[in-house]
């Protein structure tokens, strides 16, 4: 994924199937690069169809909220294009027959936070410094003896924050006890000294199960397009 800023005349090769992303990456990466200096007439895009290079010249974003009402609908896109569209009849009536047309599709398993929990964790507990000292587990480190990885919460949450991890630490947690192999126990680290660890039984959690995709939205304002 490219989210950050990068040098003019950079090559990007931007992979994925219909509909996941890839113009509005491309939009992205121009906005950047505008906000870096860029001036918009020293920008060219060109698509090899002309449904592409529509969406670049008219693309609208609009929040679920704009999208249910007309007027703000309509305002949203004349802020955003500086053209206001014409109104549209049996404007609800038309949403609910496009939502009825629609085509439900499951999500890419990586892009479910989920998966990305687990994927964290399993980067955090095997490839991080581990120590076969449990004292470690006081300066953020990650315990592992023959069948268990202990941790705390805090130093893993500190963690997912670094990979840009916006759910909250009471949600990671809820969804930290669903993860087949983990679970949560008072530790006993040294004399008088006692943590609330996350366990990962190595050999429940490498089985690999499949990750189920019922989680929680956790976005009140997603984008309709």
């Amino acid at each position: 994924m490219i989210d950050k800023y990068y040098p003019y005349q950079q090559r990007y090769k931007i992979l994925g199937g219909p509909g996941c992303g890839k113009t509005t990456k491309i939009l992205n990466i121009l906005a950047n690069y505008i906000k870096g200096g860029l001036k918009p007439d020293q920008a060219l895009l060109i698509g090899f169809a002309r449904a592409t290079v529509k969406t670049l010249q008219e693309e609208v974003r609009l929040s679920s909220k704009e999208l249910v009402k007309q007027d703000l609908a309509r305002e949203a896109a004349t802020e955003q294009t500086g053209k206001t569209p014409p109104k549209i009849k049996n404007w609800d009536m038309q949403l609910r027959g496009l939502q009825e047309k629609a085509t439900e599709i499951d999500a890419p398993e990586e892009s479910l936070p989920t998966f990305r929990l687990k994927n964290n964790l399993e980067n955090f507990c095997y490839n991080t410094r581990v120590s076969k000292d449990k004292k470690k587990i006081l300066l953020g480190r990650p315990y592992e003896d023959d069948t268990a990885i202990r941790f705390t919460f805090n130093d893993f949450f500190k963690y997912l924050k670094a990979d840009d991890w916006n759910i909250t630490s009471d949600l990671t947690h809820q969804m930290l006890k669903k993860i087949p192999g983990v679970t949560r126990e008072k530790f006993h680290i040294k004399e008088g000294v006692k943590r609330w660890v996350y366990v990962v039984n190595k050999e429940k959690f490498e089985e690999e199960p499949e990750v189920k995709q019922d989680v929680p939205n956790f976005s009140n304002n997603e984008s309709a397009f």
